[in-house]
């Protein structure tokens, strides 16, 4: 019987460094959580833990010599692919479309409303839990989509002072 490669175990040896003969130790360290930023859609609104991991720069982390498995010219040029992949593919020459895509919350169900276009100058966000392409038949959320420009004109125009009512 033979094995077959999925794409991501192979991705997954070409990028990681200890295929190539040196892992890594130190690669994460615990910080203090940033105050203020809204939990995970599912997640405790209070997280259990006051802490949260962050990578390290490479120059913190402790290298260790272990069996290569590739060698480090092929590792090399696979990492400059998928780098120059990454950098071509997420670039956009007119910067974000939407705004607030993400940003805003829905209220029934806590996941993100997301924009999407309608036509060349019409677009409208939607609850992410409602979206018909993500949720195949059982769409998880009743809120309806609002239209982008008003959406935006009522977030910038209120006033956000604290203390001071709405």
């Amino acid at each position: 019987m033979a094995l077959a490669w999925v794409t991501q175990s192979s991705s997954s040896i070409l990028i990681n460094d200890a295929y190539h003969g040196e892992a890594r130790f130190g690669k994460t360290r615990k910080v203090n959580r940033i105050p203020g930023q809204r939990s995970r859609r599912g997640a405790p609104e209070i997280p259990r833990s006051p802490k949260t991991s962050v990578r390290t720069e490479a120059s913190e982390q402790i290298v260790i010599r272990v069996p290569a498995f590739i060698n480090r010219d092929l590792f090399e040029r696979v990492k400059h692919t998928m780098d120059e992949n990454k950098r071509v593919n997420r670039e956009r020459s007119e910067g974000a479309k939407f705004l607030l895509s993400g940003k805003v919350v829905c209220g029934c169900c806590q996941s993100a409303y997301c924009a999407s276009r309608y036509s060349k100058e019409g677009y409208y966000y939607r609850c992410h839990a409602n979206d018909p392409k993500r949720a195949k038949d059982n769409i998880a959320c009743k809120n309806k989509s609002v239209i982008g420009s008003k959406l935006e004109t009522e977030v910038w125009s209120t006033d956000k002072t604290p203390g001071k009512p709405n």
